[in-house]
């Protein structure tokens, strides 16, 4: 990935990565490298570090809600998507790029997450579609699937410019962050894909969106104003009022990717091409660091949630 940035050639949006935190207690914290190709894991005070298992350009990595599943998404080409046990064994892959059924062109685009049972995982593709009013013969859409963790019961449940998605946290419902024009917001659907809703409107191109355990709030990584970031900062919305609170950037720094904690207490976040990884409040209080990883290059956090 190396950056929210380019989706395909023919429309530049950024690259938005989803999650939801289930709630549980905090377990240990995983995190993707693209220095060493390599998705990692650590107990949340920096011991016990561990290869899961190394994966080609790898994106994003997802825990289920029992924590003892990952989904971890990645490539270049065609892109792909895996589901694992969250020591890395028994592998099977969900989308190996190329070709897919319905004869579009697929490529898996930034992250993907489980539903709160683990019978489905929820992920969106760049998807090029024939059509002969296009310049090139075909149309490129941003689309979001559920497909069961078996690799059965493909469907559609958002299309047109649709970013990552991500179930709530009670399963009722997905979000994902959709694109009308130059203006951001994230959406809602009912998990058949009926009911569009808008819960955040103008989410100011935000890189990464994660719900709170409780689902009563929504975090965001939003573009920062200043001129030579490259990151943001992080934004807690209310999900019922949409009452937003910045975290100030005097404390966390500009922030590359962020995850709340499965107990809803603190949010670990990281830096661009930094190997700390803190934790802060969700009032913006008590930072600190949290352990340093054996390797920069950090793509996306998650944290693992235990019953």
């Amino acid at each position: 990935l190396g950056a929210c940035v380019v989706v395909c050639a023919a429309m530049t949006l950024p690259v938005v990565v989803a999650d939801a935190a289930f709630p549980g207690a905090n377990g240990r914290i995983a995190y993707s490298s693209w220095i060493d190709d390599v998705c990692h894991s650590s107990r949340p005070d920096g011991t016990r570090q561990r290869r899961i298992f190394r994966c080609r350009h790898p994106d994003s990595v997802n825990y289920s809600a029992d924590g003892r599943r990952i989904v971890v998404v990645g490539g270049n080409e065609g892109g792909w998507m895996s589901v694992a046990r969250a020591n890395g064994r028994d592998r099977s892959w969900l989308v190996r790029g190329g070709l897919q059924p319905s004869g579009a062109r697929w490529r898996v685009q930034g992250g993907a997450a489980f539903s709160p049972d683990g019978s489905q995982v929820v992920f969106s593709v760049d998807e090029e579609i024939p059509d002969p009013r296009a310049p090139d013969g075909a149309r490129i859409e941003l689309n979001v699937y559920v497909i069961g963790v078996d690799g059965a019961n493909l469907r559609l449940i958002a299309r047109g410019q649709t970013g990552n998605a991500m179930f709530s946290p009670d399963g009722r419902r997905i979000a994902y962050v959709a694109w009308h024009g130059r203006r951001q917001a994230v959406e809602t659907v009912a998990v058949d894909g009926t009911d569009r809703r808008t819960l955040v409107w103008n989410s100011g191109g935000s890189c990464c969106v994660d719900f709170a355990p409780d689902g009563n709030r929504l975090m965001l990584v939003e573009p920062t104003k200043r001129r030579g970031d490259v990151g943001g900062r992080i934004v807690i919305v209310d999900a019922r009022t949409g009452e937003r609170t910045r975290l100030p950037l005097r404390v966390t720094g500009t922030v590359w990717d962020a995850v709340w904690s499965p107990d809803g207490r603190r949010i670990a976040f990281v830096h661009l091409d930094s190997t700390q990884i803190f934790t802060i409040r969700p009032d913006g209080t008590g930072k600190r660091l949290a352990f340093t990883a054996r390797v920069g290059g950090i793509e996306r956090l998650a944290w693992q949630p235990r019953p």
